[in-house]
C-alpha cells in the first residue's frame, strides 16, 4: 500500500446482528448427508475452487453442496455450472438468490460452509459464523484472501483454516465425517460469537474513534515539525 497502515486493536470490520437475531437457530447435523454450502458471490468461484469442492463431494458420496446465485435463473448457465463439477447432479443444490430474511434462514440448512479462495467471503462469512455454521477457509497472502481466516481466528476456530489446497479438502472431509466434533464446534461458535468483537458495533465504534484521533494527532505533529 502507498498509504500508511493503521492497526486497529481488535477487528477491522464488525457485523450488525439486529436482523440476524430474529432468525431461529436450527441444529442440523447428520454425518450421512452432510450439506456443505457457499452463499458467496458466484464471481468468486473459479476452476481451482470447483476442483477442491468436487474432491470433497467425491470423498463423501452422500454429501451435497448448496450454492445460491441469481445466475441460476439462466438454465443454460446452470447446466454449464453443474457439468464443471464431475459429480452426481443430486449432490448439487443450485438455487436462485433470496431476500435477506430468507437467505439468513437458509444458513440453517447448511452443516459446513466452504469459503471461496483466493477471494474470501466477507459479510457472508460473518453472517454464517453468527448462525453457528463452521467455516472452512484457506488463508492466502493478500488481504482479500485472509478475510475468512480473520473471522475464524477471532472466533477461536483456527483449526478450520487451511493453508493449501489439499489441507482445505482434508479439513472439510474430516469434519464432515466427525459428527461429535461438528456438534461441538457449533456449540463453541454459539458461545464465542455472542461475545466476539466481530459482532460488537459499539466496541468497534470506540476503537475507530480513537484511531481517528490518533491519526489526526500524528498529522498535526508532522505539520508542526515541517513548519518549525
Amino acid at each position: 500500500y502507498a498509504e500508511k497502515i493503521y492497526q486497529l486493536p481488535n477487528i477491522w470490520c464488525p457485523l450488525s446482528t439486529s436482523d440476524i437475531n430474529q432468525i431461529y437457530l436450527k441444529q442440523k447435523t447428520t454425518t450421512q448427508d452432510i450439506i456443505f454450502g457457499c452463499f458467496n458471490n458466484i464471481k468468486k468461484i473459479n476452476n481451482n475452487l470447483i476442483s477442491a469442492w468436487s474432491k470433497i463431494l467425491l470423498n463423501l458420496p452422500r454429501s451435497k453442496l448448496y450454492i445460491k446465485s441469481d445466475e441460476f435463473k439462466n438454465n443454460k448457465f446452470k447446466e454449464y455450472f453443474e457439468n464443471k463439477f464431475g459429480v452426481l447432479k443430486n449432490q448439487l443444490i443450485l438455487e436462485e438468490q433470496s431476500s435477506r430474511e430468507k437467505l439468513l434462514e437458509c444458513y440453517n440448512n447448511i452443516d459446513i460452509a466452504l469459503d471461496t479462495f483466493p477471494y474470501s467471503g466477507g459479510t457472508t462469512n460473518l453472517e454464517l459464523s453468527f448462525m453457528c455454521v463452521p467455516l472452512i477457509t484457506m488463508s492466502g497472502d493478500t488481504f482479500l484472501s485472509r478475510c475468512g481466516a480473520s473471522v475464524n481466528k477471532n472466533l477461536n476456530m483456527k483449526e478450520l483454516i487451511a493453508y493449501s489446497f489439499d489441507e482445505y479438502v482434508e479439513i472439510a472431509t474430516n469434519l464432515a465425517k466427525d459428527q461429535k466434533k461438528l456438534n461441538f464446534i457449533k456449540l463453541e461458535l454459539l458461545k464465542n460469537s455472542r461475545k466476539s468483537n466481530l459482532f460488537n458495533i459499539e466496541a468497534f465504534s470506540k476503537d475507530f474513534t480513537i484511531a481517528m484521533h490518533d491519526m489526526w494527532t500524528v498529522f498535526l505533529n508532522q505539520n508542526n515539525d515541517i513548519n518549525k
